[in-house]
């Protein structure tokens, strides 16, 4: 499994001073946790924490909602207890949304700083939902059955050194997600290898040759062009085979 290199926290970007330190919020976070905060120009860092275990591969995102919020450049870091950085979105493109993904280096508890582009300098504010996930595991030969809405965005792991198949079919509703398989590069960001999508599409197959990467991210969402005035939803079953 690739281990994501923890990268030189150029800190001026986000928070003056290059330590995490910030208005701590509320209880610790929980796998699967979502919670609401609010940036501002005198509370623009929020810190979070949560306890995790080596090798976990963590998805952090935080997201605003709403076309009258101005949080456009939201920002988020991660680092140990001992303030030793993990990652940032300080070298992604960040509009409305900021995505992380990390893989923990060790048994304990992290921080999470949920912040915007230029910290104190920056003038983004507004709410936001921030969510800590740790993606379900897709096993080889065992299908797993999910459910998702217009307004979700799920992700699965897929561990494969060799070929494979990962196969997407719609078991009911009448929502057409976007069914990507990302890979995750040295700083914490997505990049898309291969794609289904399309209103028309219920079941799909895409056939893969890892070519040394062994680790994917399979996400689930609305695609880009898709637009749904109204909440939709499906359930769905993702099937990965090792290639025969």
């Amino acid at each position: 499994m690739r281990r994501l290199i923890g990268i030189a926290f150029v800190l001026a970007l986000l928070i003056a001073g290059g330590s995490i330190v910030a208005r701590a919020q509320g209880s610790p976070l929980q796998y699967g946790d979502v919670v609401e905060g609010e940036i501002t120009n005198d509370a623009y860092e929020v810190e979070y924490t949560f306890t995790g275990s080596a090798d976990d591969l963590v998805v952090i995102r935080m997201w605003t909602e709403g076309f009258d919020n101005v949080l456009n450049e939201p920002a988020l870091a991660l680092a140990s207890a001992d303030n030793t950085v993990i990652g940032s979105t300080a070298d992604h493109i960040s509009i409305s949304e900021a995505a992380l993904v990390a893989i923990l280096p060790a048994d304990g508890e992290y921080k999470i700083l949920a912040t915007r582009v230029d910290g104190s300098a920056g003038d983004s504010v507004g709410t936001y939902k921030l969510s800590v996930i740790q993606p379900e595991l897709i096993p080889a030969g065992q299908p797993v059955s999910g459910a998702i809405t217009s307004e979700d965005r799920l992700y699965y792991v897929v561990v494969s050194s060799g070929p494979f198949t990962l196969r997407y079919e719609r078991t009911s509703g009448t929502f057409a997600p976007e069914v990507s398989l990302n890979v995750v590069d040295e700083t914490g960001d997505t990049e898309s290898q291969a794609s289904l999508s399309g209103s028309i599409v219920t079941a799909g197959t895409l056939e893969v040759d890892p070519g040394g990467e062994p680790l994917f991210l399979v996400i689930l969402q609305e695609s880009l062009w898709d637009f749904n005035f109204d909440v939709v939803s499906a359930e769905f079953t993702l099937t990965m085979e090792a290639a025969q």
